[in-house]
């Protein structure tokens, strides 16, 4: 039987264990926090195209196209879990394609899914699972279905892996269509000999340690391994390294090794200078294998293509606010000892304080072993009213030597973009190129933007 406090006693109680709830009871409950933001965006293009020749040379007649493609993402941040509040962000994104010039049982409508994916947070921790994008270090660009988890400690250490089955493109699974570059041949007569592309044999997994430094730099090393139908696709490891070591200066490099031929495929180092507030300056050198930045189930890896060493630098001075002058060369020596080089001087006006207008005018020079071009380039950008803003652009190209006995090409493009309401925009606009490769190439576009964003702090 359990014990009775007396009158006194339980009046007591019942003053302390009120007390208690009070102490314990914030004076106000914190608030919730939590944002949400949605993007979709449609376009309708209008062209004239001529298909590449059928089997055999077979000639494909000229056809009008008009496809409508809508690309639509929504990311949720901050959802309370019971255990954990602001610990929850939801990421989807999609696009989809439709051509309303193509009639009957022939009409291609096609879209995917982009990312899809959840990640809680938890103290120092994350998981994220779903559809998402790796990028950078050893992994380069990676998409996958899959889990990524990681953690981050307060004095700078970090680490995460990942791993999930590859994001095949969707037309890998048309009957008798394979990538470009695939080890089967996509040009054979019998596409149906041919064995469709098996997701289960195609998966990937890596991970990265990190060390970032409060005000000196960060380190960071990576790993990364590929499959495509079961074999060996990419292996690679990953370093990168950035110093500041003063407000005005900081070096970075990076590189990329193929741990399978262990071969460079890629290393950067970048010096960055502000000796003052109106001029940077930088020097970069590159070194670069293409082919091993190739998977090695592509029959492009296996042709040589030279390495390469690139040695230059660039400035931007800003003599006054409205104006920006810039600069950058660099020097190219092959495998081959042949050498190459490119050029680039550009300028940029925008008198915001007398006139809504922006300018810019770029000279570019290119030469290589194979050929090499002089470029012109024309911008302008004006805003007509508040809500509406114009820009118009035109490139013209000449070649060293022909190309199709064509030794000149040019683009020009021009748009109208009208801000009709708040996260509402339409555009409009157009293009018209003359190439080596068409006569006349003219499209007509429009878009549709909506933006909203709805937070709470």
């Amino acid at each position: 039987m359990p014990a009775r406090l007396p009158p006194s006693g339980a009046l007591a109680a019942a003053v302390l264990l009120a007390a208690a709830a009070a102490a314990a009871e914030p004076a106000e409950a914190p608030a919730d926090r939590w944002s949400v933001r949605v993007l979709s965006q449609t376009y309708l293009r209008l062209f004239e195209r001529a298909l590449l020749p059928g089997p055999g040379g077979a000639l494909v007649s000229t056809e009008l196209s008009a496809p409508l493609c809508e690309h639509a993402s929504l990311q949720v941040a901050d959802i309370d879990l019971p255990w954990e509040q602001d610990s929850l962000d939801v990421e989807l994104s999609v696009w989809g394609d439709v051509d309303p010039a193509e009639a009957g049982a022939g009409q291609r409508v096609d879209g995917d899914v982009a990312v899809a994916s959840v990640r809680h947070r938890l103290g120092p921790a994350f998981f994220r699972l779903g559809r998402q994008v790796q990028a950078g270090g050893a992994a380069r660009l990676a998409r996958f279905d899959g889990l990524a988890a990681g953690a981050r400690l307060s004095w700078g250490l970090g680490a995460q892996a990942y791993a999930g089955l590859v994001v095949l493109p969707r037309w890998s699974e048309r009957p008798g269509y394979h990538l470009l570059g695939s080890a089967a041949d996509s040009l054979l007569r019998s596409p149906d000999a041919l064995p469709e592309p098996e997701r289960a044999g195609s998966w990937l997994a890596g991970g990265q340690v990190r060390y970032d430094h409060r005000w000196l730099g960060s380190l960071g090393a990576s790993f990364h391994e590929e499959r495509a139908s079961g074999e060996l696709g990419r292996r690679n490891l990953g370093f990168d390294l950035r110093l500041t070591p003063h407000e005005s200066t900081a070096v970075s490099a990076g590189t990329v090794v193929d741990a399978d031929a262990w071969g460079l495929a890629d290393a950067r180092a970048l010096v960055e200078l502000r000796p003052w507030d109106e001029l940077d300056l930088a020097a970069e050198y590159l070194r670069a294998t293409p082919a091993l930045l190739l998977s090695r189930q592509s029959v492009l890896s296996t042709f040589s293509v030279d390495a390469f060493h690139e040695l230059g630098g660039l400035a931007s001075w800003r003599p006054v606010r409205e104006l920006e002058l810039g600069g950058a060369g660099y020097a190219q020596v092959f495998a081959t000892s042949a050498l190459g080089a490119r050029l680039v001087g550009r300028a940029r006006l925008e008198p915001e304080r007398w006139l809504p207008l922006v300018a810019r005018g770029e000279y570019g020079f290119v030469t290589e072993p194979e050929n090499g071009y002089h470029a012109l380039r024309v911008a302008l950008a004006y805003r007509i009213a508040l809500p509406v803003t114009a820009t118009a652009e035109s490139y013209l190209y000449f070649y060293e030597r022909p190309i199709r006995d064509v030794s000149r090409s040019w683009v020009g493009a021009a748009n109208v973009e009208w801000a009709m309401a708040r996260g509402w925009s339409v555009l409009g606009g157009g293009s018209v190129a003359r190439t080596p490769y068409a006569a006349i190439d003219a499209q007509a576009i429009a878009r549709l933007r909506l933006e909203l964003d709805w937070s709470k702090p």
